[in-house]
């Protein structure tokens, strides 16, 4: 976690110390920091979207392929390998 932490802190302060650097304003640079992160889940959620991840595994065989057997997974979901 201290290391997440470190990281996201880390994060902030160059967000800080480029968007300040290109504008000169403590307000702008302070409004970045808070909007960049805002855009970036949003983003994510798409592209994850847009990829498939988002939505659960569907039960796959040992090959790979969508396995359609009654009672494949017990739980109704699988793990690729």
């Amino acid at each position: 976690m201290t290391k997440s932490a470190t990281f996201g802190v880390m994060h902030v302060g160059i967000a800080f110390g480029v968007s300040y650097s290109l504008t000169g304003s403590v307000a702008i640079a302070g409004a970045i920091i808070f909007v960049e992160p805002l855009v970036n889940t949003v983003a994510h959620y798409f592209f994850e979207k847009g990829l498939g991840l988002g939505a659960p595994d569907r039960p796959v065989d040992a090959e790979g392929n969508l396995d359609t057997r009654a009672g494949a997974c017990r739980d109704g979901f699988a793990t690729r390998a």
